[in-house]
């Protein structure tokens, strides 16, 4: 018997759901089978004397917290920038955040690249997410990466967030965060910061790619939804991250789109684990027949 509608695609969805549920940071446990080649104190001694400048030290001074992003290089300098700009001509506040927004960009980019590989945008082009972010040809704009798939190349896309590699099931594997330290003033001195990275062990790289047992058929139009925090808690995380899928959207489509015509954005407000809000807008969007949905923040409104 086949599954209803809904349920087929949510099943479809589940990978395009993991690639930002993944990443996020309210679950206090460690992912087994990860390693990092640094431990970090989360505080520094501090003292009572004067800073440099012989002023006051102030009582967070040398205390250390971290917080997701990739490495800040040349190209994540550019793309921060893009944001930027593209934030003030649409009227988002990025309030000086940028959290979540490479990867929400490189996650639009790899729903759009599975389908162009699977040539649908139904459920088969769910097979091809993880399949298109490694062991091929690397590339790291969509318009570059498509022509590859025209000539019928495997791609490897490498995205803003740095090597979008999946395992089997669609978890990442390798992640980076940034260690961030207060100065003297009680504010993070960016000259502190600095970058590690976390990778997966062996038994996840290692993982087969899980089949897909969904069947939808495309019609033609990639239709991609978003669950993020417009309200609750999270909030703070929504504008980078609304914008990061616009911004790839908006690229995509000026590249030539999915199948000849644009893809299109259904978004919608993920709230968080105190509301039901997740729950309608996931109604609402399959109701409107998306064909992948990025988000959430949570990994907690995620499983919800």
């Amino acid at each position: 018997m086949r599954k209803p509608a809904k349920l087929r695609l949510l099943a479809a969805l589940f990978l395009a759901f993991s690639l930002l549920a993944a990443a996020c940071g309210d679950d206090d446990d460690t992912a087994e089978g990860t390693t990092d080649d640094t431990t970090e104190d989360t505080t520094d001694d501090t003292t009572e004397d004067g800073g440099d400048d012989g002023g006051e030290v102030g009582e967070l001074s040398g205390a250390k917290g971290t917080t997701p992003a990739p490495e800040t290089t040349p190209e994540v300098e550019d793309f921060q920038s893009r944001m930027d700009t593209y934030a003030e001509e649409n009227g988002i506040d990025l309030a000086g955040t940028y959290a979540y927004g490479p990867e929400s960009y490189d996650s639009t980019m790899i729903i759009a690249l599975a389908a162009a590989v699977a040539g649908d945008d139904g459920s088969a082009h769910a097979a091809e997410i993880v399949n298109v972010t490694k062991d091929g040809e690397k590339c790291t704009t969509y318009a570059d990466c498509l022509a590859l798939v025209e000539a019928g190349t495997d791609i490897d896309y490498d995205g803003v967030s740095g090597a979008t590699d999946m395992s089997g099931n669609g978890e990442p594997l390798v992640g980076s965060y940034a260690i961030q330290v207060y100065g003297d003033d009680n504010r993070l001195d960016p000259e502190q910061e600095t970058f590690k990275s976390v990778e997966a062990g062996e038994e996840f790289k290692a993982l087969p790619v899980d089949p897909v047992t969904a069947e939808r058929a495309g019609d033609g139009v990639l239709k991609i939804g978003t669950l993020l925090p417009e309200t609750g808690n999270l909030a703070f995380l929504g504008p980078p991250e609304i914008a990061g899928v616009q911004m790839a959207v908006a690229e995509i489509n000026e590249a030539g789109g999915f199948n000849g015509q644009d893809v299109q954005l259904v978004e919608g407000d993920s709230g968080d684990t105190t509301t039901d809000t997740a729950v309608q807008t996931v109604t609402r969007e399959l109701g409107e027949n998306v064909d992948a949905i990025i988000g959430a923040a949570s990994s907690s409104v995620s499983a919800s």
